[in-house]
């Protein structure tokens, strides 16, 4: 290692290491900004002493026109530095408009799957990201204001294992957490580094953006100058407790949490506890994490919901990531949707028809011709959609995907695979396999259900009637 940084920022980063030294391999997520350029540079320097295979990694969102240009910089930037490059492209409006989610959650959605499956893919034991002092902060204070427990206030982890999608483990790596911006972009001006600036970092329409323009200068000009640094000493802290508390009771709590092939059962035994508050909350946590619950969409609402429902006799909830939580007898039972199997087919006469092939894990229902609304044409999710009556012919064809099918997307002229497709939205193998396809009579796919419709079938200005087509997982009995 360096035995004497030339600036903050070296030392800040060769303390990270000492502490947790780094793998033999190492991505570091490299989207051009002034943060990731920084910690490319810092990973670069140290590599000699450290050993460590290093390689950047960026993901083209395609949520801004220039987004290419920045792909194409940042190739270019970490040629000059000797550092192999790897690039991806997801569509996240696209994601963001078929899951049901806003761009900011799409976006990380995105970014962290392909950060995950390239690192699995090339042999790296750590995803190194750029984040901050000030962005440890402004996740603070957003979960405060969202509402969270101990372990929210503790922020973001420096260091934390993370699952690939192909099931393998790697740790994300954060070693500039305790960093100021101001001292990031004073490193890299002493470089004379060059990096881009997103201007979507200026919108405020983006919740995270209003925090950092409107909130945080708010708060520093009439209350406390230093809140940045008061909020990353309560995150510090709050780790601390949080540790301390699960040392104490984690174990208990496992004694409530078990694990079985179709899902996770919680024991309402713990409630007879004195203790069954905090108890209630390490148990809670356990499940999620158990039915695969990412911690960043839980909010403190989402405990108090089970929390209430372990109370009650019976009833169910849904909880983030498509779980549904259900009170049977001595507890509750979290478990998914059941899958869609291949090989339902089924021809559908007429529209007013219910297609719910059994076992299908799903019901089919396609509405009778009505009205077409003028100023409504644009389709709502992917679970209900409409189309132009008019362009799609019965008999339909209810079917999974088949080698060489082609489908041309809601908003794109011409048609792609529908496998090319999929990927594109991150659908698995396993999951494409499920996935309902309806065709019209001429052997069109008109609809891939649960995503998008097709272009061609899509209600316009000139539509007089539609077909309302409804898509509903039922859940496990």
């Amino acid at each position: 290692m360096t035995s004497a940084p030339h600036h903050l920022l070296d030392g800040i980063f060769e303390s990270f290491i000492s502490r947790r030294p780094p793998p033999e391999s190492v991505l570091v997520g490299y989207s051009g900004g002034p943060d990731s350029t920084a910690l490319l540079l810092l990973f670069r320097r140290f590599q000699p002493s450290a050993g460590y295979r290093l390689l950047a990694g960026h993901l083209d969102h395609c949520i801004r026109a220039e987004s290419s240009s920045d792909a194409d910089f940042c190739r270019s930037e970490a040629s000059a530095l000797g550092v192999p490059f790897v690039s991806g492209r997801a569509d996240v409006p696209g994601l963001a408009r078929n899951r049901g989610v806003g761009i900011e959650e799409a976006a990380r959605f995105a970014r962290y799957d392909f950060l995950l499956r390239t690192a699995a893919g090339e042999g790296c034991g750590w995803v190194a990201l750029g984040h901050n002092a000030e962005d440890q902060a402004e996740t603070i204070l957003m979960r405060i204001v969202r509402g969270t427990g101990i372990r929210g206030l503790a922020g973001i982890r420096g260091i934390r294992p993370a699952r690939t999608p192909e099931g393998g483990v790697v740790h994300i790596a954060r070693p500039l957490l305790s960093a100021m911006r101001k001292d990031i972009l004073d490193y890299l001006s002493v470089h004379g580094a060059r990096f881009v600036l997103d201007a979507s970092n200026e919108d405020e329409s983006y919740t995270r953006n209003r925090a950092r323009r409107v909130l945080f200068p708010l708060i520093e000009k009439h209350f406390n100058p230093s809140f940045t640094q008061a909020l990353n000493r309560l995150g510090s802290i709050a780790s601390s407790a949080d540790s301390a508390i699960s040392s104490l009771f984690s174990r208990d709590a496992s004694k409530y949490v078990f694990q079985c092939e179709s899902g996770v059962f919680v024991s309402d035994a713990f409630l007879e506890s004195e203790s069954s508050d905090v108890l209630s909350h390490l148990v809670i946590e356990r499940a999620f994490d158990l039915s695969g619950v990412r911690r960043s969409v839980v909010r403190s609402g989402h405990f108090e919901s089970v929390a209430t429902l372990l109370r009650n006799e019976s009833g169910s909830i849904n909880v983030p990531g498509g779980v549904l939580a259900r009170r049977i007898p001595g507890g509750l039972f979290f478990s998914r949707p059941s899958p869609k199997p291949s090989g339902f087919e089924r021809v559908i006469l007429n529209p007013g028809s219910v297609a719910a092939p059994e076992g299908a894990g799903f019901s089919l229902s396609i509405s009778l011709p009505v009205p077409a609304c003028p100023g409504s044409f644009q389709n709502s999710s992917g679970l209900c959609e409409s189309v132009d009556s008019s362009k799609v012919v019965p008999p339909f064809l209810l079917r999974p995907p088949e080698p060489g099918d082609r489908f041309n997307p809601l908003g794109l002229c011409g048609t792609m695979r529908l496998k090319k497709f999929l990927n594109s939205l991150h659908v698995s193998p396993h999951s494409r396999s499920r996935v309902p396809l309806l065709l019209d009579s001429s052997g069109r796919i008109f609809w891939v259900g649960g995503y998008r419709i097709s272009d061609f079938a899509k209600v316009g200005s000139g539509s007089l009637r539609r077909l309302e087509l409804r898509l509903k997982y039922l859940n496990a009995k």
